[in-house]
């Protein structure tokens, strides 16, 4: 099973996340106001960044999320099969969206 634990930085415009697999630490990355466009293969309604995240991992496919932060009390997250690893230049500036790459290319 993979726990994500959150570590903010007030002074950055992307947070550190880490997820346990297994016995290892591994990263995954936030970047504000960002999203993957093109690569979207499903879209849910969460109450929360970190469900979202957890509906990634429960999807195979799943490699990386765009996260409408802006919702009121359900947010939009959209589950990717690709990350910026894939296709950098499908990153794209969206204000009040959130891009996770949980770092798991495929």
């Amino acid at each position: 099973m993979q726990i994500f634990s959150k570590l903010n930085s007030e002074s950055c415009d992307y947070t550190y996340t880490f997820r346990i697999v297994g016995n290892i630490l591994a990263p995954a990355f936030y970047d504000a106001d960002y999203v993957m466009i093109g690569h979207v293969i499903t879209t849910r309604s969460v109450g929360s960044r970190m469900e979202c995240t957890f509906e990634c991992l429960k999807n195979p496919q799943c490699v990386s999320v765009n996260y409408e932060e802006i919702g009121k009390p359900l947010h939009t997250c959209e589950l990717c099969n690709r990350s910026r690893n894939h296709h950098p230049l499908k990153l794209l500036a969206k204000n009040g969206w959130t891009y996770t790459d949980n770092n798991q290319v495929i």
